[in-house]
């Protein structure tokens, strides 16, 4: 679940198109996040469970998985092992529905860029997908590199939210 609070007045000003996939058994969610993330310019896709989601990314180049964590065909660490293995350089956004000490220090040991708890706030999200779509702004005006993919910023739980914020 989301707090449904969606306001298209941010800036689009030096931002580049993320390609993103959500990982959500949540159809309602799933098609919420869908529905911000191309309100702000980027392509998103919906899985609705992990084998699905395993064969989109070995079949597609994608910058940011949103990735719920409690889905029926699978476990969090497997998962995120599994894409890891597919390919490192993608950035991983967990979206947790009742989290609990253990269960984030064991997400947060595997290299995610940012950690999200259900219900969130939309804000929250689009600041996310926006310092993202900067970053991969950045990163391609200031050299010579492809747009695909954003390099990722992990983050290893010691991080606040100004932290990520401020990450140039």
């Amino acid at each position: 679940m989301i707090r449904n609070n969606i306001h298209t007045d941010w800036a689009q000003e030096e931002l580049q198109m993320l390609n993103i996939i959500i990982v959500d058994d949540d159809e309602k969610t799933a098609n919420l996040i869908q529905r911000v993330a191309g309100k702000l310019g980027h392509n998103a896709v919906v899985a609705k469970c992990c084998k699905v989601a395993l064969h989109k990314i070995e079949e597609e180049n994608f910058d940011l998985i949103l990735l719920d964590i409690n889905l029926p065909d699978s476990n969090e660490i497997d998962l995120i092992q599994e894409i890891r293995e597919t390919t490192a350089a993608i950035n991983i956004v967990p979206m947790v529905s009742e989290p609990d000490r253990e269960t984030e220090e064991r997400i947060r040991g595997q290299r995610i860029t940012y950690y999200l708890i259900k219900p969130f706030e939309i804000d929250e999200l689009k600041s996310i997908i926006n310092h993202l779509s900067k970053r991969k702004f950045k990163l391609c005006s200031s050299s010579r590199l492809s747009p695909d993919p954003v390099v990722p910023v992990f983050i290893d739980g010691n991080q606040t939210e100004d932290d990520f914020r401020n990450v140039y």
